[in-house]
């Protein structure tokens, strides 16, 4: 049970009330500090635009963090307002935090209050104190509407499609617009790129690929004159890294390509680019036990969220996971004028942080190993690894017939293994499963290999 719920909230509806733009979260960034200060024991470290508490465990080889967001959305009247739950996101770890000297973990816990999230850059500055504090796992929420309240959302591989926006300057010459040969029209050029970039998210992909014309500008309003610049912005967005660097590229490269052929300069910019947030399948895997040990409904999405997240910086350079908490059904949508964030869910995040400090990792002897991918026997416990193998259809499309294995058929395929790997000590090139290890780099187009 949570203890000092009732403060918690009321922490958050103080946090409601000042919400800050992105990169200037100056109020929200004292008022936690200080508050945490005035509340624990912990150290709270300043670092420029944010800042972290920790708490020092007898084990500091196996650091664990967890984040929050605490930045506010833009509306489009330039007033920022919490239409994203950042300051319940907040308020969670705040509570998380108060928590942490009472049940006294083995492990050395980090909690990163992080800015920026908005706009894809606190992530970015943030992330850099997994290698310099060894930190070896991570983790994060995002509370959702549209979901049953306190349903636990979980997704191995993407949870939120990388994204950027991309603005796409080209500039010509004028003309009279009785002679526009006279002149370089960059017009029929952003037409070519917008027919360019349909034809691009509409070929074969493993997954999402999404292409948005954002917006269109060209010439003036002046009818005697040829247009001679133009501006085209568009958001791109996929659900494998490799997939949106593809894209992002092949279109850099058209329009660059394009206007050098016809005359024209081109300038691109890159606006807000966030990468891909992928879990580590094993992180996964210890949400929903912990999930499920506290009784908690457990749902996975049909496909990655199409927003993104920044959250994926930190899962470049550690193991962790990201997950989502249903706030009800009928709850107003995010970055809407209605959106409030909704304060009973924050006693379920703070009870599965702390099941997740006496998550341990399963020892295991690994038979081959590479810099990504570990091998080794199964074993009669591990049917919830075998669930997120042989439950991907990704995975069993190419093994049966149905392209989907059923639980029974889940539990029946890994008693065959394990009898396999007692008849021949050669079954265990085959037998053995892969599981994921720590990644330097997400290389491939499906982010979990086994």
């Amino acid at each position: 049970m949570v203890m000092n719920i009732n403060m918690i909230k009321e922490l958050r509806r103080t946090l409601h009330s000042i919400p800050e733009p992105s990169m200037k979260e100056v109020k929200t960034k004292r008022l936690l500090m200080d508050f945490l200060r005035s509340h624990t024991g912990l150290e709270i470290v300043e670092r420029g635009a944010w800042f972290y508490a920790y708490y020092q465990g007898q084990d500091t080889e196996h650091a664990i963090a967890f984040r929050a967001d605490y930045d506010a959305v833009v509306c489009q009247d330039g007033c920022a307002r919490h239409l994203c739950g950042h300051d319940g996101h907040s308020a969670i770890l705040v509570g998380f935090a108060l928590e942490l000297e009472r049940i006294a973990p083995r492990r050395s816990v980090y909690l990163i209050f992080q800015p920026g999230e908005e706009t894809g850059q606190g992530a970015s500055l943030c992330s850099s104190l997994i290698d310099e504090c060894n930190i070896t796992e991570i983790y994060g929420i995002h509370n959702i509407p549209g979901y049953t309240q306190n349903e636990v959302l979980l997704l191995d591989g993407t949870f939120a499609c990388a994204s950027t926006g991309m603005e796409i300057s080209i500039q010509g010459s004028p003309a009279h617009a009785a002679y526009p040969q006279q002149g370089k029209n960059p017009a029929l050029l952003m037409a070519d790129l917008i027919t360019y970039m349909d034809a691009l998210v509409n070929g074969e992909h493993h997954g999402i690929v999404l292409g948005t014309v954002i917006g269109i500008e060209a010439g003036s309003c002046s009818y005697g004159m040829s247009a001679d610049r133009g501006i085209l912005r568009l958001t791109l967005r996929a659900e494998y890294q490799e997939e949106y660097d593809e894209l992002v590229g092949k279109i850099r490269e058209r329009a660059e390509q394009q206007a050098k052929e016809q005359g024209m300069t081109c300038t691109i910019r890159l606006i807000e680019p966030f990468p891909a947030t992928i879990n580590h399948p094993l992180s996964v895997h210890k949400v929903r036990t912990v999930a499920r040990s506290q009784g908690l409904s457990i749902t996975i999405p049909k496909e990655p969220f199409r927003w993104s997240e920044d959250f994926g910086y930190y899962l470049q350079k550690s193991e962790g996971a990201f997950f989502g908490i249903g706030c009800g059904e009928e709850h107003a949508g995010l970055h809407t004028a209605d959106y409030e964030f909704d304060d009973a869910i924050i006693g379920t995040v703070i009870n599965i942080y702390e099941g997740l400090l006496d998550m341990k990792d399963t020892e295991r002897d690994y038979f081959l190993t590479t810099d990504r991918i570990g091998f080794s026997e199964w074993k009669k416990d591990d049917i919830e690894l075998a669930e997120l193998l042989w439950g991907d259809p990704d995975v069993t499309r190419y093994i049966c017939a149905s392209g989907k294995f059923s639980a029974a058929e889940i539990t029946a395929r890994l008693e065959k293994e394990i009898d396999h790997q007692a008849e021949s000590t050669c079954a265990r090139s085959f037998g053995g499963r892969g599981t994921q290890r720590k990644q330097q780099k997400r290389s491939s187009i499906m982010p979990f290999r086994f």
